[in-house]
């Protein structure tokens, strides 16, 4: 099989062998299949959508997004992404699946002007963080989304605006990527008890050094539950509900 495009995959000799080494995003990995770089529509719809070098290089990071959100659409209940910023990763999923015919809401929460001071962990307080202050992300959100009557963008701090937003009964996919620890927890106080059976978490951030106060405190949340955190070489993190 052919891959239907081209991430960084390199050959290099060792043990008097040679390998694959596929490279981005800091994950360096070798001789592995890939064949979801060889799905000819994931490779269309990624292609269509990808506007800049960082989004182009996600695929790994976003074919798992892909496979937790089309779980959710077997289950009962929405779908509730925390921390869109410009909302490539659902982009692609809905436009992969067609979401627009389907009898399910897209839940997309964010502030779009920044992560908010008071939620920030000390070790992300001196990071580069304008690029989520930019106005221009809200607005290629909204322009991804504006054909899409079942996706709610919903503008606000999470997981204070849940309180003023008419919210699902059910979750079926849920996805964290709001870069502070009191961000995502507040969330998971407030959705996971909704989170169907079956349904997955994903944490975008779990496994950066960046984030290494984050994981720490969603490892004790978690565990305090008596869930257990599978860490993937993406940096993402998956939990199914149980």
């Amino acid at each position: 099989m052919i891959l239907m495009f081209e991430p960084k995959i390199t050959k290099m000799a060792h043990d008097n062998k040679n390998h694959e080494v596929f490279h981005a995003e800091n994950l360096v990995v070798f001789d592995r299949n890939l064949l979801f770089l060889k799905d000819k529509k994931f490779a269309e719809v990624y292609k269509k959508t990808y506007e800049d070098s960082a989004e182009k290089n996600r695929f790994w990071r976003v074919h798992v997004f892909l496979w937790a959100f089309i779980n959710g659409l077997k289950l009962d209940g929405d779908l509730i992404e925390c921390g869109v910023y410009r909302g490539f990763s659902s982009a692609v999923a809905t436009r992969y699946t067609d979401f627009g015919k389907i009898n399910k809401t897209l839940y997309l929460f964010d502030t779009w002007e920044g992560i908010p001071q008071e939620q920030l962990d000390k070790n992300r307080i001196q990071s580069n963080l304008s690029k989520y202050e930019d106005p221009s992300n809200l607005k290629k959100v909204e322009e991804r989304f504006k054909d899409l009557h079942n996706v709610k963008i919903v503008k606000g701090k999470v997981p204070d605006i849940f309180h003023e937003t008419e919210m699902p009964e059910n979750v079926s996919f849920l996805h964290l990527d709001l870069n502070t620890s009191s961000g995502e927890i507040g969330a998971l106080e407030f959705l996971f008890d909704k989170m169907v059976s079956g349904s997955v978490c994903l944490l975008d951030d779990y496994g950066h050094k960046i984030a290494a106060i984050q994981a720490v405190e969603e490892y004790g949340w978690f565990k305090r539950r008596e869930y257990f955190i599978c860490e993937l070489p993406t940096g993402q993190a998956i939990i199914v509900k149980t």
